[in-house]
């Protein structure tokens, strides 16, 4: 005990060891701190820094004023120079401070003077107080708000005083009244084991300044069990104490009788929802941008697509989409949310980012009391649409309705006294209104209501919108058949008056809900609007009564109305195939054991008509706590159509195989980069070998580079162009040369996508040889005629000179006979006769 007291001793008199405690505590603190001495400022701590934003080489450039906001400055620098002066002050202040980044802050500050090394010196500790004010600000303004709301809430609204005692009351329950709660606590009028665990709660949250979620069930002064879920959230005095608590509840007491209605028909529901289509989906399109988020699924739906549950449930659906599916999702559920039955056939993307092909149908379904949902079944169609391309080379891929908003809003100015439908003036339509009236905007702006509702008077809708033009409280008009010569509706009506003294009303065609028979229970709406949402036949047979229970989809599927055939197991057995009945009947039982998990089988039913339909059963049982089967539930899909694709594809393709091996043409299939898909057997057995021999090899493998070059140019060419191209080839193949007549044609998809090359290849060897051997001939002949054409020519030449030299003779007997003539004229002319018979002197004609 001697040692400690002098360690002790020893510790608190060593000045190094106490500063440096201090100097810890003070750094560390979560208050600023700053101490001024002689109007200068001789510390300050690093959360005073904190609060200003400014670091410690700034803030020593900085004057302490210039930091206070505007309107609080004469009150601190009232304080401010008291310190610095030594007079008296007030110590508890409170003021704004501007910080670095410009951020008004709200600081209490507790100020003092100390000894600070020997002298005076005024010590300022400082709070941050902003999240403080901004809460009280917040409450302050809820509070307005909350007068507001109070007089019009369905809820059930209480505040207490710091004791705990009843100060306001709306909206009682359990049968009490205000005047049975006001100034009391809950032991004076509540169970007291119910009053224990309300007042436990209240007390945590006075304790913690909280707000807390609560949820609790309460005895009514009926004797009746109610529930309550709400909130209690603290009140606060001036000085940000607790001083008592408002309470805010809603009466779940309905909600949870349904909840407990529902188990049985959820049930149900589950087993439906793993059977309808290929797999399906419950999405919640009420989003921010739009994209439905992925709500619920049964198990083919997420492990079709590669995910576990967890992964797959609250995924956007644009995620399973593929880039033109993202691009449509927000305009495709905008068309479905609009009320009518929607189809589209889609790509959808796995996990593992490969594609497959779905048709989706999807429907708007609307549960009371919460927001609309879309319900989708879909289909794996990478069967079928393999087999359209292989039968077609291009389809409709999509397909939906055109379906309009189904909810109006018009804007109405109103003139006159507001009491006949001609008084209401049209300001605005909304697409909707436009669409139901068949009409463009300029055709409608400017008319009145009673333009385009010729019986609005009669209607009754008149009289509320002159209230509400009135006194500008809103109304709702309840559903009412509206009837003219174009419309025979039930219509609902929301009215409001704006600012501007105009009217608007907003309107829902309720016509399909009006004229509904039946009110179905809040317990089986959504598997009552599943069963109607599928096109697929679905089925309940309940094993313990015996009782089945078949959907108009089933019946319709075979060809009758709904009420055309009883809902009587019978229907099953006579008219389906026999041999089908007893595979059938092996499969249930052993469903029924649990020596399987699943029922699927194909069998065919005979249609109202009289030919056969195909058929893909699946269902599933249902086990009672004791493991018996007391339903089994499950859908009928009619695969008619994808048998008869099946079929088509098989006699396509086995005529396609023999074209293939019979035409006597070697036929081969290359892709754009050169790589085999398939020979024929005359291409293989001109490479000298086997089809199989050449599937996936590439153009470079068979040929010399050069000469692969030169066939990979062809096809780069031949996939460019849309035309045939042909070519005459001299080729070397492995045993020997020949000669090929080519046709290159560009093949495609059903989606005008390019695949790759058709070379048809046609051997004209003999023919080529045959060409040769004419044109040896026709070379022959022609030297033939060269030579005869030379012979002649040379006969011609001598004809030729024989024909001048003649030509000659004549020319020169014409002239000898010219001189006689003028010798005989001389002789004449001189009386001398000619000799006779002298032919020189004779007649010139002879």
């Amino acid at each position: 005990m001697v040692t400690s007291k002098r360690s002790s001793k020893d510790q608190s008199a060593n000045p190094h060891i106490c500063e440096e405690k201090y100097r810890i505590i003070v750094e560390n603190a979560r208050e600023g701190i700053l101490v001024m001495q002689g109007g200068k400022r001789i510390y300050y701590n690093p959360c005073w820094l904190e609060i200003i934003g400014y670091s410690a080489e700034e803030y020593e450039k900085v004057l302490f004023l210039s930091l206070v906001h505007a309107e609080d400055i004469d009150s601190v620098t009232v304080v401010y120079e008291n310190l610095v002066s030594g007079e008296e002050f007030e110590p508890d202040l409170e003021f704004r401070l501007i910080s670095r980044s410009g951020e008004i802050k709200y600081l209490n500050t507790k100020i003092s003077r100390i000894e600070w090394e020997g002298k005076p010196a005024g010590m300022i500790l400082v709070n941050d107080i902003t999240e403080r004010k901004q809460w009280e600000k917040q409450l302050h303004h809820n509070e307005a708000r909350f007068k507001a709301i109070a007089a019009n809430t369905p809820d059930h609204i209480v505040m207490h005083d710091s004791e705990l005692r009843y100060t306001m009351v709306i909206n009682p329950q359990l049968g009490l009244t205000e005047e049975d709660m006001l100034g009391k606590t809950d032991h004076d009028f509540l169970l007291k084991e119910e009053a224990d665990i309300l007042i436990e709660a209240k007390k945590k949250v006075m304790e913690s300044s909280e707000p807390m979620h609560f949820e609790t069930s309460l005895v009514s002064q009926a004797g009746e069990p109610e529930f309550f879920s709400g909130t209690f959230m603290p009140t606060f005095d001036e000085q940000s104490q607790p001083n008592g608590l408002i309470g805010y509840f809603r009466n779940k007491t309905e909600s949870k009788q349904a909840e407990e209605k529902l188990k049985a028909s959820e049930k149900r529901f589950r087993a439906l929802f793993e059977q309808v289509g290929d797999y399906c989906m419950i999405l919640d399109p009420n989003t921010e941008d739009g994209i439905p988020v992925i709500l619920d699924a049964n198990e083919a739906a997420y492990k079709t697509h590669g995910y576990t549950r967890e992964e797959f449930i609250g995924r956007p659906v644009a995620d399973i989409d593929d880039e033109e599916g993202k691009k449509l999702v927000v305009e495709r559920t905008q068309m479905i949310m609009s009320g009518q039955p929607f189809y589209v056939e889609n790509t959808h993307v796995r996990k593992d980012g490969t594609t497959f092909p779905v048709s989706v149908h999807a429907n708007r379904i609307d549960i009371e009391g919460e927001l609309p949902l879309i319900f989708t079944t879909e289909y794996d169609i990478t069967e079928r649409k393999q087999a359209e391309e292989a039968l077609i080379k291009s389809e409709e891929r999509y397909r939906g309705l055109v379906n309009t908003l189904d909810c109006g809003v018009a804007i109405y100015k109103v003139i006159n006294d507001g009491k006949s439908g001609s008084d209401y003036i049209i300001q605005e339509f909304n697409e909707f209104s436009l669409k139901h009236e068949k009409m463009e905007k300029a055709d409608v702006i400017g008319k009145s209501l009673k333009d385009i509702r010729p019986n609005i008077d009669e209607y009754g809708l008149i009289d509320m919108f002159r209230n509400v033009w009135k006194t500008g409280e809103a109304a709702f008009f309840p559903a009412k058949v509206y009837v003219d010569d174009k419309y025979s509706n039930y219509y609902e009506n929301r009215v409001f008056r704006l600012p501007s003294g105009e009217i608007v009303a907003i309107y829902d065609d309720v016509s399909d809900r009006e004229n509904a028979i039946d009110q179905i229970k809040v317990s089986q709406r959504r598997f009552d609007l599943a069963m109607k949402a599928s096109r697929d036949g679905l089925f309940d047979w309940n094993l313990e009564t015996n009782e089945i229970y078949y959907s108009p989809g089933w019946k319709s599927m075979l060809g009758y109305e709904y009420d055309e055939i009883s809902n009587d197991f019978s229907v099953w057995e006579t008219n389906t195939n026999p041999e089908d009945v007893q595979r059938s009947w092996e499969m249930q039982q052993e469903l029924i054991d649990k020596k399987r998990d699943r029922f699927e089988l194909e069998f065919k039913m005979k249609h109202k008509d009289g030919h056969w339909v195909d058929i893909l059963s699946r269902a599933e049982a249902q086990f009672d706590e004791n493991g018996k089967a007391v339903r089994i539930i499950g859908t009928h899909v009619d695969i008619t159509e994808r048998k008869l694709n099946e079929l088509a594809l098989q006699e396509s393709e086995e005529k396609f195989r023999l074209l293939h091996e019979n035409a006597g043409l070697g036929i081969g299939y290359y892709r754009s980069d050169g790589t085999i898909i398939s020979f024929n057997s005359i291409a293989a057995k001109d490479m000298n070998g086997v089809p199989e021999d050449f599937e996936g090899k590439s153009i470079f493998d068979l040929f010399p580079k050069e000469s692969a070059e030169f066939y990979f140019d062809r096809i780069q060419n031949s996939i460019n162009r849309d035309e045939i191209a042909t070519y005459e080839d001299f080729v070397q193949l492995p045993t020997q040369e020949k000669w090929f007549l080519s046709a290159y044609t560009k093949i495609v998809n059903s989606n005008n996508e390019i695949i790759g090359i058709q070379i048809i290849s046609q051997d004209i060897t003999e023919r080529k040889q045959a060409e040769d051997e004419l044109e040896k001939h026709r070379n022959h002949l022609e030297e033939l005629v060269k030579q005869r054409t030379e012979e002649l020519q040379a006969k011609m030449k001598e004809k030729t000179e024989l024909f001048d030299m003649m030509i000659g003779r004549e020319v020169r007997m014409t002239e000898l006979k010219k001189v006689i003539k003028r010798l005989r004229e001389q002789l004449e002319d001189n009386e001398i006769i000619p000799i006779a018979n002298d032919p020189l002197l004779g007649d010139e004609e002879g």
